[in-house]
């Protein structure tokens, strides 16, 4: 548990070769004092020797000596380090779905230049910020020898207890998905030539609006991705944390797509084909426009929810994640 704890705020090509260090020169410590007493240590004989050497991430300072961490130091610069990645990957996701949204909407480069400019208007005042704010703490850790009190306080009990094994994504789910997911895509690629598909019997006299072709593409990559992950989950089960990830940017994408869509503000989705006329297909276009409307607004409200659920179990993931991050090396220290 305390290598797995030191490990954590080790750089990461250096993880092995410092754990297997200290490894064995705690070890040593706790044979050279066994064979004093004369019988194994107890557990306060082992907490006293942990103890020696100090809090996990005070003892993982003392090997991090990248010459960029003069204004966080080297105490709070795993955690400085960890923040900013995972805002900008937060944020060039949402902006790379905006930005084919963009594009698949007909909008004009200099708008998607724009859109690029303004993602770099948000990441430097934000990173600016979390600088800021981690700097100070550094700071007042320094002057108020904050580091030192918590060495001298922690106990080695109160490490984390080793986490559960892993539990893999089932493969039966990953096949019903990918089964589920290329009828899915099939329906959609075979929906131009076949309108059938989605007006039924009232095909020859309704037709989709040129509206509805802009956001086709845009849908069948969400798609894909889907079945992608499946695919993926399949081969690699142990990949936990691909679903919610997935689904989280696929539902972000989605919810990009209907924006623009309730942008284009006509909110004629279905039109009466050419070779139709009469009164009665103009209510049943109508209709189908009203339900549209209603459908997508549900969706709306749905992907909205579900893209805080999955971002939750993206945190979950992270966090176990971490966890799992600093398995400690074999050893005989429990």
């Amino acid at each position: 548990r305390y290598l797995r704890a030191v490990k954590f705020f080790l750089p990461h090509r250096q993880q092995d070769d410092i754990l297997r260090e200290l490894s064995e020169n705690i070890l040593s410590q706790m044979d050279d004092k066994a064979a004093e007493l004369g019988r194994p240590l107890n557990e306060n004989e082992q907490v006293a020797i942990l103890k020696q050497h100090g809090h996990p991430f005070v003892v993982a300072s003392r090997f991090r000596n990248t010459p960029v961490q003069y204004l966080i130091g080297p105490v709070v610069f795993p955690f400085y380090w960890f923040v900013l990645k995972i805002l900008f990957w937060i944020g060039l996701g949402v902006n790379a779905l905006n930005s084919i949204a963009l594009l698949t909407s007909g909008e004009p480069m200099r708008q998607l230049l724009g859109g690029l400019l303004d993602f770099a208007h948000t990441a430097l005042p934000v990173f600016g910020w979390v600088t800021f704010v981690f700097a100070l703490q550094d700071f007042f850790i320094a002057k108020f020898h904050l580091v030192d009190k918590l060495n001298q306080r922690w106990d080695p009990r109160s490490l984390p207890a080793t986490p559960a094994p892993q539990q893999n994504v089932r493969r039966s789910q990953s096949i019903f998905e990918l089964i589920a997911g290329a009828v899915y895509v099939a329906w959609l690629l075979a929906v131009p030539y076949y309108p059938y598909l989605i007006f039924g019997p009232a095909a020859s006299a309704l037709r989709l609006a040129p509206e509805w072709h802009r956001f086709y593409l845009p849908v069948v990559v969400l798609a894909i991705a889907g079945l992608a992950q499946a695919a993926i989950n399949l081969a690699r089960p142990q990949w936990t944390w691909l679903p919610p990830a997935t689904r989280l940017a696929c539902n972000v994408g989605a919810l990009v797509i209907l924006r623009f869509i309730f942008k284009t503000n006509s909110y004629v989705f279905v039109l009466v084909a050419d070779s139709a006329r009469g009164a009665h297909y103009e209510t049943v276009a109508q209709i189908a426009n009203i339900t549209i409307i209603a459908t997508l607004a549900s969706v709306a409200l749905g992907l909205s929810i579900a893209v805080i659920i999955e971002a939750l179990r993206c945190l979950k993931e992270i966090w176990q994640w971490i966890r799992r991050r600093g398995n400690p090396l074999p050893s005989r220290i429990s």
